[in-house]
């Protein structure tokens, strides 16, 4: 019987290369396990983990297991050992650069919702606000993701500029989806 798996995908993902996913349709993505207790969408499962000798730079590659799911390990938080655990976190989907042989996710699309965060600017770099996630429903993946308007700074008087590039401003911005599974066992 299948069960239901949620990971993200971030915008930047489809918008370079990967594939749609596509409400009732079969999908394919490797995933990693990200250590991130407190997030909203976090969820609770019992892994098995395997360490896997390989030339990265830790000289072993983790790998997270349990019915329907084989995930990598998103660094930086310290890998967990061998066995089974209780871990808390979040898949997230990764078609550029996965680990060499991490096996897919394959599954039907059951749902789709956007992402977003809030962002505040501090200094002259926007960071996250905690505890603002959300996800909203969607029936499709969307062909561009919201961000706020930004103030266009024209290029200095006198500079051989013909813009300036602006990155979007502070507020609410929608990065990326979480896309619901069904996986067999």
């Amino acid at each position: 019987m299948p069960h239901r798996i949620t990971f993200s995908i971030a915008d930047w993902e489809i918008g370079c290369c990967a594939p749609r996913p596509v409400i009732g349709e079969e999908t394919s993505w490797p995933v990693m396990f990200q250590h991130l207790p407190d997030d909203r969408f976090a969820e609770e499962h019992r892994w098995t983990v395997e360490h896997i000798a390989s030339g990265c730079p830790a000289g072993v590659e983790v790998r997270l297991s349990r019915p329907g799911v084989v995930a990598g390990w998103r660094r930086p938080a310290p890998l967990p050992q061998p066995g089974e655990h209780l871990l808390r976190g979040c898949l997230t989907g990764e078609m550029h650069f996965p680990p060499p042989g991490l096996s897919p996710v394959i599954g039907r699309v059951a749902r789709l919702r956007v992402s977003s965060v809030e962002y505040e600017l501090l200094g002259r770099a926007l960071h996250p606000v905690a505890g603002t996630q959300r996800a909203r429903d969607v029936t499709e993946y969307p062909e561009w993701f919201g961000v706020p308007e930004h103030e266009f700074t024209p290029p200095p008087p006198g500079s051989e500029l013909q813009f300036v590039p602006a990155l979007p401003g502070a507020g609410r911005h929608e990065t990326g989806v979480l896309v619901d599974v069904d996986v067999p066992d």
